[in-house]
């Protein structure tokens, strides 16, 4: 039995090579061996050892306490079941039901019109011109501010001026125009309708800006044409998803309270048009939406006030891959955003249309929207070939959301100079490494009329050109002389809500949502509205009935042209473009 030293403190056992007794910690002398049994104390006289008395009894230095292993135990146990009881009754109970949560941190926005300053320092909130400006970054934009300030002072003439002043800076800031034709627009009777958008970071951003420049054109159509007369808010629900609910539920109670407020153009983008039109219904709001460019598949009859005029990705999709077919692709990488709606529902309905064809799918390459740079994508553009030597017949599927997202992928190419890549909608890019091998799908395109018609291009591109680009200085510039495809496909959807607005006061005096909504859906194939896009139509689910779009390539020196179209343009369409 190994040898054992009794504390002559307390008489506790311990190891023979102990300093300190384990249960009082006492210092223990090394020439006391206890033997089995405890039979008989023996002195090792062949060792010279020093006996030292042992001192009297005192508590040790912290850093050399031992606790006894049962204290131990009794401490750890005790610890276990706190924890367990913390959990049991207070957190337990909270996971189980966490009660309402805060979707955003944007402060409360007010009941009426107004507008806050988000987290991330826009603008957010429904301005008619009285508020700080949403397209912000501008060289106008401080003598915006102070029109804002003559407006809420009272006086309407010198915001009007400073406005004025402002568009001889900056003669396509399409906001400046929309809160001068508001103030003309109070003056008479006159309906409203909500324009929806997102102005984000960086400023200035060009597809809102867009987007406000097409409902402009309308505008000053229906005021230069009709007695009533047309108001436009700007609904801005700027760059982060969370601030759509709160900007949704400030629509609503101005919906309640301002009987003049029949519909709303936008969104743009099918993830907020999904989150507007979820949170107008939980609020109970009742008031028809055209989307000008939202095409995700999921939205197709999902409320009976949603229509829209651009055909859907499963509609497209089947064109995408016939694209594909025809580049001769045996497989396909298709690059997605697996957390937006678009992107996700593009790539969804392209796989199966592929697929379909027996073709091979090589697995997804994810990327975030807006995020993404041209180095991240190079870097998945060779993990997802790694395993293909010979990229010639690999076509690559971007499901991309911005203009930001196809520029950074198309800089990836670089290293890839077979690769051919085929986009949605959101690919209208052209940058030197997508020469020659870049198509996108596109809902519109300035060419599209007269190359389809034959005829002389319509009144807009004219209107358009003199209030953007009134000094005729930037001809073939998009968003001065020239309209992009979202200021075509937003001007066309404020003039289907136009239309409505007609058709309904023919049977009314009193113009409401419900009236709006109800002469929406009779624009049928009996009864089509000729759109700069398009002819447009509804179904019975609000979808357009064989909406034309076209597929664009970059050629080989950098230019965009028309590939092929699908759907139907006009009835005078002579089909000089080959079907897609």
């Amino acid at each position: 039995m190994p040898e054992q030293k009794r504390c002559n403190s307390c008489g506790e056992i311990n190891n023979a090579d102990a300093l300190r007794c384990s249960e009082c910690g006492h210092m223990l002398s090394s020439s006391t061996v206890l033997l089995p049994n405890n039979s008989k104390v023996i002195t090792d006289s062949s060792q010279k050892v020093n006996i030292v008395p042992p001192p009297a009894p005192v508590n040790p230095p912290s850093r050399f306490t031992v606790v006894n292993k049962k204290t131990t135990w009794w401490i750890v146990g005790g610890c276990v079941i706190l924890i367990v009881l913390v959990f049991t009754l207070l957190i337990l109970p909270r996971l189980a039901n966490p009660g309402p949560q805060p979707i955003t941190t944007l402060p409360p926005l007010p009941n009426g019109l107004g507008v806050v300053i988000a987290p991330n320092g826009e603008n957010v909130g429904v301005n008619d011109g009285a508020f700080p400006p949403f397209d912000i970054g501008r060289a106008d934009s401080d003598l915006k501010r102070q029109a804002v300030q003559a407006l809420r002072d009272g006086n309407a003439q010198e915001a009007i001026a400073l406005w004025s002043q402002g568009l001889e800076k900056d003669t396509n800031d399409a906001e400046a125009l929309i809160y001068i034709e508001n103030q003309k627009a109070v003056a008479f009777n006159h309906v409203t309708l909500i324009v929806g958008l997102d102005f984000q970071q960086p400023f200035p951003d060009t597809a809102a800006q867009s987007t406000l420049q097409g409902a402009y054109i309308a505008q000053k159509e229906f005021n230069d044409s009709h007695n009533i007369k047309l108001r436009l808010l700007i609904a801005n629900t700027g760059g982060e998803l969370d601030y759509i609910r709160p900007v949704a539920q400030q629509i609503g109670h101005i919906a309640s309270q301002d009987p003049s407020v029949v519909g709303i153009l936008g969104w743009q983008t099918s993830a907020r048009t999904e989150n507007v039109l979820d949170s107008l219904r939980k609020t109970g709001t009742h008031i028809p939406i055209v989307s000008q460019k939202a095409t995700a598949s999921k939205l197709t009859g999902v409320s009976p006030y949603f229509f829209r005029i651009v055909p859907s990705n499963e509609v497209q999709a089947p064109v995408a891959a016939k694209m594909a077919n025809m580049l001769q692709a045996t497989q396909v990488v298709v690059f997605v955003d697996p957390n937006n709606l678009y992107s996700q529902d593009l790539a969804q309905d392209f796989k199966q249309q592929f697929t379909a064809t027996n073709h091979r799918i090589l697995p997804d390459e994810n990327f975030t929207s807006g995020k993404t740079t041209a180095a991240s994508f190079s870097k998945s553009l060779r993990t997802a070939l790694k395993n293909t030597p010979d990229p010639s017949h690999v076509v690559i599927l971007f499901a991309g959301i911005t203009t930001y997202d196809a520029e950074q992928f198309q800089d990836a190419l670089g290293a890839f100079p077979k690769l051919l890549v085929i986009s949605g909608d959101g690919g209208y890019a052209a940058r030197p490494n997508s020469y020659g091998r870049w198509y996108f799908v596109s809902v519109a395109y300035h060419d599209e009329w007269s190359a389809l018609t034959g005829n002389r291009p319509p009144p807009f591109f004219q209107e358009y050109d003199d209030a953007f680009d009134p000094t005729h200085q930037s001809p073939g510039d998009y968003g001065r002389g020239l309209p992009n495809d979202t200021a075509i496909v937003s001007y066309d959807a404020a003039k289907v809500l136009s239309r409505g607005i007609e058709d309904a006061l023919k049977g009314t005096t009193k113009l409401t949502p419900q009236a709006l909504t109800d002469a929406l859906t009779q624009i049928t194939v009996d009864h089509p509205f000729q759109g700069i896009s398009g002819q447009i139509a509804f179904d019975a689910n609000h979808d357009p009935i064989d909406k034309a779009f076209v597929i664009l390539r970059v050629d080989d020196k950098g230019y965009i042209k028309m590939f092929c179209v699908g759907g139907h343009f006009s009835n005078s369409s002579d089909g000089s473009l080959p079907k897609c």
